[in-house]
């Protein structure tokens, strides 16, 4: 997979985390995983930076608890929740 093709469009997540996010996009290649499946952690990913970029936030300020309230504040805590017990 050649990661460099998606710079343009996840640019906010390529400027905010680097060589970490290469290298997370490398390991998902190591560990076989579909590249439609690393494009949506691309997006995500993408989303976080967009919104920590609005919030005045740099990457090394990203915590567990930042991380938390984030999510929160983004939705994904409903929208992303599995349906348990199906």
């Amino acid at each position: 997979m050649t990661i460099n093709r998606y710079r343009y469009f996840y640019a906010c997540a390529f400027d905010m985390y680097g060589d970490h996010l290469f290298a997370f996009v490398d390991r998902m290649a190591e560990l076989d995983h579909a590249e439609s499946t690393v494009k949506l952690y691309l997006s995500c990913i993408n989303d976080v930076a967009k919104a920590m970029a609005t919030a005045g936030n740099a990457a090394c300020d990203l915590d567990e608890k930042r991380a938390l309230e984030l999510v929160a504040a983004m939705g994904w805590i409903k929208s992303r929740e599995t349906m348990q017990g199906s």
